[in-house]
């Protein structure tokens, strides 16, 4: 029941978190959307919008669908910039203009969090850091 209980509420988190996250996509793309390059917008959204999707995930076990759906805001919002509804198009372009995935910075995210877990001298800390 407990568990049921953490996975809505992290549901519940995830989508409270996604709301702002769009609002600002859509407030910079509304902006620089056909004034400034490709370039300049997306230097605008991976430094305004990341963090607001992102914030306090790392100390959270997300299921995979979770990841998914974090990475499919990303790639909606290439397909529109990009006016393409192809997916291998978002990627390249992703890789292209070297934008990272919400999912791998959540990672990079995530393993700094437990190094710092594992370095401090709290037992309960580094308890909860091996049952992860």
């Amino acid at each position: 029941m407990l568990s049921l209980y953490v996975q809505e509420t992290l549901n519940t988190l995830l989508i409270l978190q996604s709301d702002p996250f769009i609002g600002q996509l859509n407030a910079i793309f509304g902006k620089v959307s056909r004034i400034a390059s490709d370039d300049v917008t997306l230097l605008l959204i991976s430094s305004e919008c990341p963090p607001l999707l992102l914030y306090c995930l790392e100390s959270f076990p997300l299921s995979s669908s979770q990841l998914a759906s974090l990475d499919f805001t990303i790639n909606r919002f290439f397909m529109k910039l990009f006016r393409t509804n192809n997916i291998d198009t978002v990627k390249t372009c992703q890789s292209e203009f070297g934008f990272k995935v919400p999912t791998t910075l959540l990672a990079c995210r995530k393993a700094k969090f437990l190094c710092k877990i594992n370095q401090c001298d709290n037992y309960m800390l580094r308890l909860f850091h091996s049952v992860t």
